[in-house]
């Protein structure tokens, strides 16, 4: 190890920022819930701006065949990235629709539309976005959900965050979904 260096093995309690950690297997520095109505899909938040200085977030998600995922949309000012671990994810980038399966690899970068969702098994992904505060509208999303008086709607929500919905989220029963060949990339 090199010296000067501290390394917390986090339990859940934030590290002070700018401190390397780890975090064991099913541990998360918060969660949140942005699928209204889908108590089952829930966002680890592995890495978040308050730990990462704002410069990126990392979570693991695992999308129930319930969540439609997210709807059609891009980010201003954020890169995006999905690295699928279990089942397969059915992505739309731009213009095509493919299949991602597991050990596949999604770059998505800013203002590119985007969305996804399980094919046809609940499907794990780890999601990075840089920079960091994409957190801050699943949070937005989850408080939404749970007010009972007039909440903002999700465009309304994602305008605040730099995001632009763009339409629906996908139809798995009619996208469409050539898969991506082992060994093959496929450009934009």
């Amino acid at each position: 190890m090199n010296p000067g260096y501290t390394v917390w093995v986090m339990t859940v309690a934030h590290p002070p920022p700018g401190h390397g950690f780890v975090l064991a297997s099913g541990e998360a520095v918060d969660e949140v819930s942005p699928a209204i109505g889908v108590p089952a899909s829930v966002m680890r938040m592995r890495l978040t701006g308050a730990e990462s200085g704002g410069r990126m977030t990392v979570f693991e998600h695992v999308i129930p065949l319930e969540d439609p995922g997210p709807p059609l949309h891009a980010h201003e000012a954020t890169d995006e990235a999905l690295t699928v671990i279990e089942g397969a994810l059915l992505v739309r980038l731009g213009d095509d629709t493919l299949s991602v399966s597991a050990g596949g690899f999604v770059w998505i970068p800013r203002r590119t539309p985007h969305t996804f969702t399980a094919q046809d098994e609940p499907a794990r992904y780890i999601g990075t976005a840089a920079p960091a505060g994409v957190e801050l509208f699943f949070h937005a999303i989850q408080e939404a959900g749970n007010r009972k008086d007039d909440p903002p709607t999700t465009s309304e929500l994602a305008a605040r965050h730099g995001i632009t919905i763009l339409g629906p989220p996908l139809d798995r029963d009619t996208a469409g979904s050539p898969a991506v060949p082992p060994g093959q990339r496929r450009d934009r």
